[in-house]
C-alpha cells in the first residue's frame, strides 16, 4: 500500500513543499514573539514587587503585602524562565547532511517528499514545545496579577 505523497503527481508535491516553507518562519516568528512577552511579564512583575512597599501602608499590613507580592513574583520569575528554558525547536536537517549522496541520490519527487516527511516531524516536535511555553506565559501572567493585586490592596 502506498501513502498518499508516494503516489502524488510531482507538481503537487512541488505545491505542498512550497506552501510548507511558510510553517516553520511562523512556527519561530511564533516563539520569538513568546520570549518577547515573558521579558514583558517578567518586568512587569519585577516592578510591582518594588512599588509595594513605598505605595503601600506602613507597618505589618504593608509587610505582609509585600510577602504576598514576592511570592507571586517568584512564582512569575520561576515559569518565565521554565517558558525560556523549554526543548529547543527543530528547524531541518543540517544543510550539510542535504548535501549526502542518500539526499542527492533522490529524485526530485522523492527529495521532496523525504523533505516533506522532515518538515511534518519537525512541526509535530514543535508545537507541543510552543504550546507548553504559552501555558508557562499564562501561569507567569496569572501571578503578575496576583503580584499587582496584592499591590492594591
Amino acid at each position: 500500500m502506498h501513502d498518499a505523497a508516494e503516489l502524488a503527481e510531482p507538481s503537487a508535491l512541488a505545491l505542498a513543499y512550497a506552501e510548507s516553507l511558510t510553517v516553520q518562519p511562523a512556527l519561530l516568528d511564533w516563539s520569538d514573539a513568546m520570549d518577547t512577552k515573558l521579558i514583558a511579564i517578567f518586568s512587569v512583575s519585577s516592578v510591582i514587587v518594588t512599588l509595594v512597599p513605598t505605595l503601600g501602608p506602613a507597618g505589618l499590613a504593608s509587610s505582609r503585602l509585600w510577602l504576598a507580592a514576592l511570592a507571586a513574583w517568584g512564582f512569575a520569575a520561576y515559569f518565565c524562565c521554565a517558558a525560556l528554558m523549554p526543548r529547543s525547536l527543530q528547524v531541518g536537517p543540517d544543510p550539510g547532511k542535504l548535501l549526502g549522496d542518500d539526499w542527492l541520490s533522490l529524485s526530485a519527487p522523492a527529495f521532496l517528499r523525504a523533505r516533506l516527511t522532515y518538515m511534518a516531524e519537525a512541526y509535530n516536535e514543535n508545537v507541543p514545545v510552543l504550546v507548553q511555553k504559552a501555558g508557562r506565559i499564562r501561569r507567569a501572567l496569572l501571578a503578575t496579577a496576583v503580584a499587582h493585586r496584592a499591590r492594591l490592596r
